[in-house]
């Protein structure tokens, strides 16, 4: 495959830019035994707050949580605590969770207490995709600034300067087809165009469908794919080709 026909390679972040298992015995464990000392620090934004209440209400209607949030003043008490680390730990795709995510991890990324493990192919193929003047985008269920915060304070560096456009769940569901024409739409360039990588074969197929060209990536610890038509890389190296 030669890269260098598109104009855009647009990038998963879990499993193909950083190690799966960084997520799960890293960050998560570290966003849920801050949340108590940051929801008492640092209270719940309006607006989030009203994101979390709205996720407790249908998990609550449909049985999935046994504890109703309540609206009044009394809003972060340890009921709301225990909510948030509940959907921590299941990884509810919701832009109440994100939004707090991206709060803890800023503050963490900021204080030295975290930094991001990325592939080390990955500022490789940042700085082989800027030779050719190949845009690249991040889609990620985690909202933008937490991408930010994520690329700024990596194992390797800063990668910001070499990313041009950053995309959470406002764009639209991952498993949502218009999202990623939406995408195109909102970087001016056509489906065709854009390259997508990504370890979901879900997200693959979905994006497949909208007309971008999709790669699925099988790093260490990946899920299994079992058969699909998509091509298949285990890391960058093998398309930075002059």
């Amino acid at each position: 495959m030669d890269i260098k026909i598109h104009s855009v390679c647009l990038f998963d972040i879990e499993g193909t830019l950083i190690p799966v298992n960084f997520v799960n015995e890293v960050l998560t464990p570290y966003i849920l035994q801050k949340v108590p000392s940051f929801v008492d620090k640092f209270g719940l934004e309006k607006d989030v707050a009203n994101f979390l209440i709205q996720e407790n209400e249908t998990d609550f209607k449909k049985g999935l949580y046994a504890e109703k949030i309540s609206r009044n003043k009394q809003i972060i008490k340890p009921p709301t605590i225990s909510y948030i680390q509940h959907i921590i730990k299941i990884d509810k795709n919701c832009m109440a969770l994100a939004m707090i995510k991206e709060k803890i991890l800023r503050h963490g990324c900021e204080a030295k207490e975290i930094n991001w493990k990325v592939f080390t192919d990955v500022p490789k193929f940042l700085q082989y995709l800027k030779k050719y003047y190949i845009r690249v985008g991040i889609y990620s269920i985690d909202d933008v600034d937490s991408q930010i915060s994520l690329f700024k304070y990596t194992s390797l560096g800063d990668m910001t300067p070499y990313i041009s456009h950053y995309f959470d769940l406002k764009i639209g569901a991952k498993t949502d087809s218009s999202s990623y024409t939406n995408i195109a739409r909102a970087i001016k360039t056509t489906p065709k165009k854009i390259a997508f990588f990504t370890d979901s074969l879900e997200e693959a197929e979905t994006a497949k469908k909208a007309g971008l060209h999709t790669i699925v990536v099988k790093r260490p610890g990946s899920k299994g794919h079992g058969m699909h038509l998509h091509e298949s890389i285990m890391d960058f190296m093998p398309l930075m080709v002059d």
